[in-house]
C-alpha cells in the first residue's frame, strides 16, 4: 500500500514549529476545556473518543470543507480534495515567483555569495536592541540553493544540514566584512569608559569624643558621584549611600563606575572603593 507524504517547513520562531499541527492541537484543547466545563468533570480520558469522532466529522476548510472521514474513505472526494490542493499550490508557486522576480538585486543570492545569518532572539531580547544583536558576526558562503519551489532555500556551509529562507540572510560585502572585523578590533583595543565617576566622599554625622571633640570617618560615609561625559565639571552630582553604589554595581557591572585617581589615592581612601 503506497502512502501520500508532504513535506511542512517548521516556521522561524524563537523555538522551530509545525504550524499545521500547533493549529490542531488548539483545536483540540479548546474542544477539550469546552466539554469539561459543560459536564463539570476533570476525567480528560473519558472524553478522547468523542473528540476523536467530533474532529473528524467536522468539515475542514483545509479539505475544501468535506470532513476527514469523507477524504479518507470516498475516492471521489479524495482526488477532489488533491485537485484543488495542488491548483491552489500552483498559484502560490506564481505569485511566490513574481515576489522573488521583483525582489532588489541585493537581496538575491547566488552561489558562493558571503552572507550573515539572522540570529533567533530569546523571549526577552527585543530584535533592534543596542545590546541583542540581529545578524551574525561570523560569515557564511552559501554553498546550494534549492529551487525546487518558491521561496528559495539556501545551503551554507558551516551548517550542511540546516537550510535557510532568503529573509534569514543578509548579504555581506567588502565594506560589512570590513565594518565587523573593525568593530571586533576596536572594542578589543579601546579602553571601557564607565558611565559615573566618584569624585569625593564624606562622612555625616560623626560622633564626638568626650571632649567634645569630632571623632573623624565616623558617621554615614557618602560618596559624590557624577556623570562621565565632556562636561563633567559642569554636571551636578549626587550623594549616595554605600547601599546605592553597590546597587548600581551589581545592575550595570564593575566598568559602570570608577573613582577619580586624585581623592583616592592613599592606602586608606583606597578601602572605602566598593567593587
Amino acid at each position: 500500500m503506497k502512502h501520500q507524504t508532504k513535506s511542512y517547513h517548521t516556521n522561524v520562531s524563537v523555538f522551530p514549529k509545525v504550524a499545521v499541527v500547533e493549529r490542531v492541537i488548539r483545536t483540540i484543547k479548546n474542544w477539550f476545556f469546552k466539554y469539561l466545563t459543560h459536564y463539570r468533570t476533570l476525567r480528560w480520558i473519558n472524553l478522547i473518543k468523542i473528540i476523536q469522532d467530533k474532529y473528524n466529522e467536522t468539515p475542514h476548510s483545509s479539505l475544501f470543507y468535506f470532513t476527514p472521514l469523507q477524504a479518507h474513505h470516498d475516492s471521489h472526494i479524495n482526488s477532489y480534495i488533491n485537485k484543488k490542493t495542488m491548483l491552489k499550490y500552483k498559484k502560490r508557486q506564481i505569485k511566490s515567483q513574481s515576489i522573488f522576480h521583483n525582489l532588489p538585486s541585493h537581496q538575491r543570492h547566488q552561489i558562493n555569495n558571503k552572507v550573515l545569518l539572522r540570529l533567533k532572539r530569546s523571549k526577552f531580547s527585543k530584535e533592534h536592541s543596542f545590546k541583542n544583536q540581529v545578524w551574525s558576526q561570523q560569515i557564511f558562503t552559501i554553498k546550494n540553493i534549492d529551487k525546487s519551489q518558491y521561496p528559495y532555500l539556501y545551503s551554507l556551509n558551516n551548517k550542511p544540514n540546516q537550510k535557510f529562507y532568503g529573509f534569514e540572510l543578509q548579504s555581506a560585502n567588502f565594506d560589512n566584512i570590513q565594518n565587523i572585523e573593525n568593530t571586533i578590533d576596536n572594542d578589543k583595543q579601546k579602553p571601557i569608559k564607565s558611565d559615573l565617576i566618584v569624585k569625593n566622599f564624606r562622612f555625616e554625622n560623626n560622633s564626638r569624643l568626650r571632649s567634645g571633640k569630632i571623632k573623624p570617618n565616623s558617621g554615614i560615609l557618602q560618596y559624590y558621584v557624577i556623570q562621565n561625559n565632556k562636561n563633567s565639571e559642569q554636571t551636578n552630582g549626587e550623594w549616595l549611600s554605600p547601599e546605592s553604589l553597590k546597587f548600581r554595581l551589581r545592575a550595570f557591572g564593575r566598568d559602570h563606575i570608577s573613582y577619580d585617581p586624585s581623592v583616592f589615592n592613599t592606602a586608606e581612601n583606597q578601602k572605602l572603593m566598593i567593587y
